[in-house]
């Protein structure tokens, strides 16, 4: 029962984490878009993935060893292309999001994804709106030989993951939202076929 103290002596004993935005609003043309740069840094040891510091001790068998300390930074935008000056509801936009991470401890080296989106296309659906986007996410070199060397379980084997993904919201009523979504994924694991994913979501507000 540690609710009479203060613990203080354990306080960071498992790391800490530091994290950080800045988040900048844009009109270039009169249109407004967002810009946001980020990033985070911590102190835990983390196993690590990278295969030659992976030892097999008589006795023990295979003992990864550890790295001190992650970090990541990832960029963000949105913006708006066009909007329809006689209902602005009719809309054109483009977004993206990336990453760059240390590659070891992190898995993923690297993330990007790039967007469109479009509001009130269809004549008579102005409160309908669509998106289309495209992402690959970058496993790091090191965890790809983990995965692939002798010691690894079979199957395992990694690449990069990408996919694109189409999704349409239709607005049934001001309260009802009606959401179709196409998702076409190749997985990191090479063992596992491109995967094509359809879903549906009904949101109703009260």
């Amino acid at each position: 029962d540690h609710a009479a103290a203060s613990d203080l002596n354990n306080l960071f004993a498992d790391g800490a984490v530091l994290t950080s935005s800045i988040r900048v609003p844009i009109t270039p043309l009169g249109l407004s878009g967002t810009q946001v740069l980020g990033g985070n840094w911590s102190s835990r040891h983390y196993t690590s993935v990278d295969p030659s510091s992976w030892a097999n001790i008589p006795g023990q068998g295979l003992v990864a060893a550890e790295e001190a300390g992650s970090w990541a930074v990832y960029y963000n935008f949105d913006q708006y292309l066009w909007i329809n000056s006689a209902n602005t509801n009719t809309w054109l936009g483009i977004f993206g999001m990336s990453g760059l991470s240390d590659g070891n401890p992190n898995p993923i080296r690297w993330n990007t994804t790039i967007g469109f989106g479009a509001g009130g296309l269809i004549p008579g659906r102005d409160r309908d709106t669509l998106g289309l986007g495209y992402f690959h996410i970058g496993i790091s070199d090191a965890f790809k030989q983990l995965l692939a060397g002798p010691s690894a379980p079979p199957g395992l084997a990694q690449r990069d993951e990408q996919g694109i993904e189409l999704n349409y919201n239709a607005a049934l009523t001001p309260w009802c939202h009606l959401t179709a979504d196409l998702q076409v994924v190749t997985p990191s694991t090479r063992q596992v076929d491109t995967t094509v994913l359809v879903g549906g979501r009904l949101k109703i507000d009260f």
